[in-house]
């Protein structure tokens, strides 16, 4: 099992607002790094191809989801079980720190090639979160 948590950062927002985001997978596409291609979403799930990754597909598990996550899982376990947590703390009413972590269920030859570039999508996906909260 890969695990790879991301260090959180500050934001200027209010955990509703962040929650609020990341309630609508269509908002993601501002996020996307430009490794990212052919990007849909709908309300509750996206897909995008992420680099030699391939497509993924990812939606709500609004079951798992509450005031302090939201849980995205694969669609259909393509192209292998990932969960990725998006860790929502506030701090002041207009302050609020967001983490993420990633699980995914591959062999330890795909977690090597795995590894790099989603610790990279991710820190890409919170600093442009940071920058599109940003007072």
């Amino acid at each position: 099992m890969l695990n790879i948590p991301i260090h959180p950062r500050q934001l200027s927002a209010s955990a509703d607002q962040v929650r609020a985001f990341f309630s609508d997978l269509r908002h993601l596409e501002e996020l996307m790094p430009e490794s990212v291609s052919q990007f849909e979403a709908e309300e509750s799930r996206c897909s995008f191809k992420l680099g030699s990754l391939g497509k993924i597909g990812l939606e709500i598990n609004a079951e798992a989801s509450d005031s302090e996550k939201v849980l995205l899982q694969t669609i259909n376990n393509i192209p292998f079980p990932v969960q990725l947590r998006i860790n929502i703390k506030a701090l002041e009413p207009q302050t609020t720190e967001v983490g993420m972590n990633v699980q995914a269920d591959m062999n330890p030859f795909m977690q090597m090639m795995a590894a790099k570039p989603l610790e990279q999508f991710l820190g890409h996906l919170l600093k442009k979160l940071a920058e599109r909260f940003s007072s």
